[in-house]
């Protein structure tokens, strides 16, 4: 994105997390559209953030940080994301929290969520992924779990999204 800025949040002191967050409130950034945060918490504290820059939000990217239910939640409400990376998330995502975050984030193109998916994460949830209509690149590697059923469903329900011209 042209002129757009970018911000990365990398490691902060688990006292200062409020503080950064409420520094990114305050700077009211009309083009803060690209923010990739580092080895940090997401929970209920991340929602003022999003409640106040959600509109504005293109891509966002987690790695190596930690996940509540409040925190899928924050992030489930940028709706305009075109880009969500979550890598090697520290907790795992359950079935339940990407499914939210696919119900909701339904302008994604892209969507990669390498090592961090937990076990539970249902063929029902990978179709889902498929069928997200903007849908052109998905990155699941190195979850272990990831096998042929789970493939063959994201595959179908993009074939069938495909084959109904939802592009």
């Amino acid at each position: 994105y042209l002129n757009a800025i970018r911000v990365w949040v990398s490691s902060p002191a688990a006292d200062a997390v409020d503080d950064v967050w409420s520094e990114l409130c305050a700077a009211r950034c009309q083009r803060l559209w690209w923010w990739s945060i580092h080895i940090v918490r997401i929970d209920a504290r991340f929602d003022a953030v999003v409640k106040q820059h959600w509109q504005r939000f293109r891509t966002l990217q987690f790695v190596m940080c930690t996940f509540d239910d409040a925190g899928i939640e924050a992030v489930a409400y940028c709706e305009n994301l075109v880009e969500l990376r979550i890598c090697s998330a520290t907790t795992k995502l359950t079935d339940a929290q990407v499914m939210t975050l696919v119900s909701m984030l339904r302008k994604l193109d892209r969507l990669d969520l390498r090592s961090s998916l937990a076990a539970d994460v249902s063929v029902a949830t990978f179709a889902a992924m498929g069928s997200l209509p903007h849908l052109e690149r998905i990155a699941l590697q190195f979850n272990g779990f990831f096998g042929d059923a789970d493939r063959a469903a994201v595959f179908a329900s993009a074939a069938q999204r495909a084959k109904n011209g939802a592009r």
